[in-house]
């Protein structure tokens, strides 16, 4: 298993080396829409919480869960910086944080 890792410097795998087709391909391959809502349902989030997501990603579940309760406090963790700034991008007036190992 361990002459599978091309990299050895980098702990995680990118979440696509092309950055821009990230969020198309996981709306075309996978049932995003579901999995997320039925998240969503499940989490149930309130204005007075705050909640962390856990390798955010581009931050799209944290965009749905502050539609849903607009005065959380929501925070992105992501171990991939490229991804982390696009989640920034979208998500600019929330806190994210960025590597997991600076909490």
């Amino acid at each position: 298993m361990d002459e599978l890792i091309v990299d050895r410097k980098r702990d995680f795998i990118p979440a696509s080396p092309i950055l821009w087709a990230y969020d198309p391909f996981i709306a075309a391959f996978t049932r995003e829409s579901t999995w997320r809502r039925a998240l969503l349902e499940q989490l149930k989030p309130g204005n007075s919480d705050t909640i962390a997501d856990v390798g955010c990603g581009t931050g799209s579940f944290l965009i749905l869960v502050g539609r849903h309760a607009p005065s959380s406090m929501l925070i992105g963790i992501d171990q991939d910086a490229a991804v982390l700034a696009k989640a920034r991008a979208k998500l600019a007036c929330r806190w994210l944080i960025s590597p997991c190992r600076a909490l």
